[in-house]
């Protein structure tokens, strides 16, 4: 990785994160398996080698579901509370959860923009609809 203002800026968040005690928040990057891992554990307190990448955690995003991720069968519930079952998945120019007699909702919307949410254990808890990234 080439050392950019834009690196020494990251670098320099995660350094600081680190000296704070917030190990959950930064991430390095390890060269052999080429991905980026989350801090070890809050003895690991070293920076090690001068040449290891270092970040803060990106905040995670909500990702329409594709196609085979639409959990038919399971419950959705609308913002003000109203539950439904998902019945089918259906593509008509775009990827649609089919709710049954005739509403589809485009699961774009669905993460994005009306805040409904699923659950995959009969209501015990809810998630957003879409994948957390």
């Amino acid at each position: 990785m080439k050392l950019t203002p834009e690196r020494i800026k990251e670098q320099l968040a995660a350094v600081e994160a680190l000296l704070k005690g917030e190990y959950n928040r930064v991430q390095w990057y390890d060269k052999n398996s080429e991905r980026w891992l989350n801090w070890p554990t809050e003895t690991d307190k070293f920076l090690g080698d001068v040449d290891r990448p270092i970040r803060i955690k990106p905040e995670p995003k909500l990702r329409p579901w594709t196609f085979h991720e639409i959990p038919v069968g399971q419950l959705l519930k609308t913002p003000d509370g109203q539950g439904l079952i998902v019945a089918g998945r259906i593509y008509n120019g775009g990827t649609y959860v089919y709710i049954g007699r005739n509403w589809e909702l485009n699961v774009k919307h669905l993460a994005l923009d009306l805040n409904y949410q699923h659950s995959l254990d009969q209501g015990k808890t809810w998630l957003p609809c879409g994948v957390v990234e």
